[in-house]
């Protein structure tokens, strides 16, 4: 097992891709908490699955909008594991609102989610990385909306591009201390299959949209050795949709 022995951390895993990343990351054999805020019953779904594998795991509410509020995460995570050698910053927030009406409280609140909470868990894991000569990963989810501008995403896009260029300077900071900073930036991906927006598939090249397994898999790459050399990264796993959108149609 690739992660056998190893202690992580996943945030807002009780669906879609964080919770994807938690079920491969506990069948790899890593020691898990999970967060949830508002959904408690699908974090015990995906802890009732990890443990009917043999796999061992613990969900930890969580109240991200506020640094107490990550702080006290932080404290019960290590109060669990003891260490930390896997952050993957998956929660995150989604808002449609365009320009005009985007308001003062949505946008904060959104940016809160993104930015400032990878932002300072991450600074208390390294922390405790350093403390403890941990040589660790951490692993920020982003978008494809973080690289090119999309219509109605104006906060999401702006958190995730922050959140972009957040994981290649804490790359820099941290690589001394032997930490590798590397993002994901998932195309489109819906939460449940048959989505109403499945004719968003017509513009991706390999002909499907993205499942949560997809990035899953992704994350278990940059946590293992395998991607030892490799820190400051942001991978797009979209199917192709990002360079087939920034192809110039001929007239």
């Amino acid at each position: 097992m690739k992660l056998q022995g190893k202690k992580a951390i996943v945030t807002g895993a009780n669906r879609s891709i964080g919770k994807a990343i938690a079920l491969l990351f506990a069948k790899e054999g890593a020691e898990l908490i999970i967060s949830y805020r508002s959904d408690k019953k699908g974090a015990e779904e995906v802890l009732d699955c990890i443990q009917k594998a043999g796999g061992n795991a613990r969900a930890f509410y969580s109240d991200f909008s506020t640094y107490e509020g990550i702080e006290q995460f932080y404290r019960e995570c290590i109060h669990a594991l003891g260490r930390v050698d896997i952050l993957v910053n998956n929660a995150g927030g989604y808002n449609t609102l365009g320009f005009f009406e985007l308001t003062p409280h949505d946008f904060e609140q959104l940016l809160q989610v993104t930015l400032m909470t990878p932002f300072f868990l991450s600074q208390l894991v390294a922390k405790g990385m350093v403390e403890k000569q941990t040589k660790g990963n951490i692993i920020n989810i982003s978008s494809i909306s973080g690289t090119r501008p999309i219509m109605n995403r104006v906060a999401h896009a702006s958190g995730k591009a922050a959140l972009n260029m957040l994981t290649q300077t804490m790359a820099l900071e941290l690589a001394q201390h032997g930490i590798r900073v590397n993002a994901i930036a998932p195309g489109y991906t819906p939460y449940e299959k048959n989505s109403e927006f499945d004719p968003a598939i017509k513009d991706i090249p390999l002909g499907r949209a993205g499942l949560p397994n997809d990035q899953a898999s992704t994350a278990l790459f940059l946590a293992t050795e395998e991607s030892s050399w490799m820190t400051g990264q942001i991978l797009t796993v979209d199917g192709g949709h990002s360079i087939a959108l920034s192809t110039v149609q001929d007239a």
